[in-house]
């Protein structure tokens, strides 16, 4: 009888202290970890918005968690503001949190609204070092090619969507992104020929692919197509300012002008930082003899992006 009390006080104790060490206060380094944590959930889960009001929670009593602020980049640039999340995700460059949680693809998708496409790829780049399969390859290239035609810079887009092509000869995306680049550099012959390869299976077509087909479409007078080109694009648009900013200008080149104010000022584009969508703004503006309007626009890019190429085309139309 007295060894079973023994034993029973044994396993009370132990159940005690565990109790006992569970009600203890966390220390500095686990209360970070949970932190940290607890961010990292919401952007992996796509929780943005929750994910930035966290982090900044927690900054706001721990302003050197370098993991939170690096994950707050991460959410920012995914809700569209992209030149908030540059800054943080420069200071925090390398660390766990922005590798785990996607913050290479948000940092180069950062540089590029900036107009640093270069910059961009030498991020984005990184990624092709790692253990990634053949898809994901090939989706890194064919992102490489838009960081390089935010600066214009065709040739190199050029190069890098034969790369994706060496490894997928048939991937509809890379078609699909070549196509842009080659119209981007006036071979529209080529452009129509990938083009043409984006659009050959029907059960995988990228939403560029629709794009493309409304600028080629431009390229020959044919507005009708351009309109059942852009009705495809639409299911995506609410997501994407660009594409928004892709449709306005098409509709404003071809004397659409209403309709696309209607699109590039749609209030649920209010919290982005894009510059494709700032820069047709003040096109459009410009277009409907409102130059004060266009001006203080300019005046906003200009604060967000400063050194964007952007700029420079656009202080040109509005000296005219």
């Amino acid at each position: 009888m007295f060894r079973w009390t023994l034993i029973a006080a044994f396993v009370s104790g132990l159940l005690g202290v565990g109790e006992a060490k569970r009600s203890l206060p966390l220390t500095n380094t686990g209360a970070r970890k949970v932190d940290i944590q607890r961010v990292m959930r919401q952007v992996q889960n796509g929780r943005f918005v929750a994910a930035e009001k966290t982090a900044r929670n927690i900054l706001a009593n721990n302003p050197s968690a370098v993991g939170v602020q690096a994950l707050l980049g991460v959410a920012l640039v995914r809700r569209g503001k992209y030149a908030d999340g540059l800054v943080e995700l420069e200071q925090t460059w390398g660390v766990m949190a922005y590798t785990e949680s996607g913050g290479i693809a948000a940092h180069a998708d950062a540089r590029r609204a900036a107009g640093r496409g270069r910059e961009a790829w030498t991020v984005r780049e990184a990624r092709l070092h790692g253990m990634v399969g053949e898809r994901e390859r090939v989706r890194i290239y064919n992102q490489g090619m838009d960081d390089y035609l935010s600066e214009g810079r065709t040739d190199e887009a050029i190069s890098l969507g034969w790369d994706a092509l060496s490894i997928h000869p048939d991937a509809p995306s890379t078609h699909a992104f070549l196509s842009t680049a080659y119209l981007m550099s006036g071979d529209t012959d080529s452009a129509g020929f990938h083009h043409w390869m984006s659009m050959k299976n029907e059960h995988v077509r990228s939403p560029r692919a629709a794009v493309n087909d409304a600028w080629l479409g431009e390229a020959h007078n044919d507005v009708a197509g351009g309109l059942l080109a852009w009705e495809r694009v639409n299911h995506v648009r609410r997501s994407k300012a660009r594409m928004a900013a892709w449709h306005g200008g098409w509709l404003r080149r071809n004397g659409r002008v209403s309709e696309a104010r209607g699109i590039v000022f749609d209030s649920v584009w209010s919290d982005h930082q894009d510059p494709d969508l700032y820069a047709e703004q003040i096109r459009l503006l410009h277009a409907l003899g409102e130059p004060v309007l266009a001006i203080e626009g300019l005046g906003q890019l200009v604060e967000l992006y400063p050194e964007h190429p952007y700029i420079h085309n656009l202080e040109q139309l509005l000296s005219e």
